[in-house]
């Protein structure tokens, strides 16, 4: 069972993706990620009152650059992830999918939602992870749709200077 203080948590992230948000400015700069192997761009979104609740966290994979993903963070946790993959790879569900139902394996480009996980997160108190995937439509396969499809599932609004987002600098994928 969850604890008192596992259940705010849960709470909150759904209040916060239950809100209106936006991002801040346009596209950060793209910089080294937290391994070594990777590019990251922090994107802070904030609610209609200008606080800063969360980011987009995304991140362009330096050895293959058509596996990107973007996070959406809540504090310090990963609540939303897309990954960008190519239709032929894929990757297994726990075995309680069927429970939610959702399928045994999900090729190509998938989602890591909120609403798939928000269970699993509740129930493990000691774990925060997003271990359940669902299919997202077949033509998100860049970065930038992987934003605006997200953006659409999570209330996020996409400013006139945040709907395209740039890969990194070739330089600083061979890097």
């Amino acid at each position: 069972m969850a604890g008192l203080s596992r259940i705010a948590e849960i709470t909150q992230v759904d209040a916060f993706l239950a809100r209106p948000k936006f991002l801040q400015g346009p596209p950060p700069e793209w910089a080294q990620g937290s391994r070594t192997r990777e590019m990251q761009m922090i994107w802070n979104i904030e609610d209609d009152a200008g606080i800063v609740s969360g980011n987009l966290r995304l991140v362009w994979p330096r050895a293959d650059g058509r596996k990107p993903s973007v996070s959406l963070v809540w504090r310090s946790d990963s609540i939303w992830r897309v990954d960008i993959e190519d239709p032929g790879v894929c990757h297994s569900n726990p075995h309680d999918a069927y429970l939610y139902d959702l399928p045994p394996d999900v090729c190509g480009s998938h989602s890591h939602s909120w609403p798939i996980n928000r269970d699993y997160v509740l129930n493990t108190p000691h774990i925060w992870s997003l271990p359940y995937r669902c299919h997202i439509p077949v033509q998100v396969r860049k970065l930038d749709q992987a934003v605006h499809w997200l953006a659409d599932q999570i209330n996020l609004t996409l400013g006139p200077d945040q709907h395209i987002i740039e890969m990194p600098p070739q330089t600083d994928l061979l890097g």
